[in-house]
Formats: C-alpha cells, structure tokens, sequence
C-alpha cells in the first residue's frame, strides 16, 4: 500500500533497513520507480536482548516476573535503557540519527524516502524536534512520516500519516 501511494510521487532515491519487513517495504516502494532499495544496516531496529545467550529465550534467562516489571516501565519511562543485556538507547538513537543524517547529506536536493522501524523513527523525529523519549509514539505499520530538511534545517512536516490505508469500509470517523 505505501508503494502505491508513493507511486505516482517523485521519489529520487530508497533506502532502507535489512531487516525483513522494511526491506520488503523499500522494494515496493522503488519498484514504480524501476530502481533497488539501498539497504543501510544502521536502519536495523533496536536490538532489545541482544547479549542473551542465542541459546535461550528472554523469558528462560530473565524470568516472567521481571519481564512483566520491564514492560511497564517500558510504558511508564518510554527509554530502552529499561531492558537489559540490550543495545543502549544513546547508541541506538546515535546509530539511527547517524544513518538518517548520512542519507541528507549524500542526497541534497533529492527527494529519498526511508524505509524502516518504529523505534528508528522515534529516534530520528525524537531528535529533530527534542523530544527525550526512546518510544513517544507507536508508529503505525505502513505509515508515511515527512521531513523536510536543507541549509541544516529539519522540520517534521507529517507524523504518521494512515490516510492512504483508508478503504470503503473504515473511515477517519466513526459513526
């Protein structure tokens, strides 16, 4: 649906994560405009659980309990720092606003569009308009975002956008 909706935009470039789901996104966005994704690995997503041992589950070295008290404070405090044996939420906001950044920078003048995850474009939106939380919005799946950004300026000019997902059957407004 997200390529749909871009296809009949001008769009100069795309990019995006390695991980499955926006990858797949990148590719349907770039085909109605015959070209490939260029997959950037710092577009991944936050690796939550990352220093686990691969042998056993969150749950199994953890323990229910504490991952029910991680959850909500997940909730609560919105930073990734809650969840341990993971990547640190000031390395993955560095990471991901690095990425984003080096994308401006390579693309002036270019419309790009950026095909990843929910916590990179927290990261990236937290950034740009100073917000200090890791998670202060959860993005809808195939949601479009818009950034405007040139002479060292970036402003958000839409936040989760849905309005191409609506169909006959759902509406902006419930009766």
């Amino acid at each position: 649906m997200v390529g749909e909706r871009l296809s009949v935009d001008r769009i100069d470039v795309v990019y995006a994560s390695p991980l499955k789901r926006a990858l797949e996104t990148g590719r349907q966005v770039a085909r109605h405009h015959r070209m490939e994704p260029i997959v950037v690995d710092d577009l991944r997503e936050i690796e939550v659980f990352r220093d686990i041992p691969a042998d056993r589950s969150a749950v199994d070295f953890l323990g229910q309990g504490l991952l029910l008290g991680i959850r909500e404070r997940m909730l609560r405090e919105k930073k990734w720092d809650v969840y341990p044996y993971s990547e640190s939420s000031f390395d993955f906001r560095k990471r991901t606003v690095n990425a984003v950044e080096s994308i401006i920078a390579q693309n002036e003048g270019k419309r790009v569009v950026i095909a990843c995850h929910g916590g990179v474009i927290n990261a990236y939106v937290g950034h740009i308009i100073g917000v200090d939380y890791d998670m202060f919005f959860r993005p809808a799946h195939c949601s479009i975002s818009v950034v405007f950004s040139g002479q060292g300026v970036r402003a958000l000019q839409s936040l989760n956008d849905v309005h191409h997902l609506r169909t006959n059957e759902w509406t902006l407004v419930s009766h």
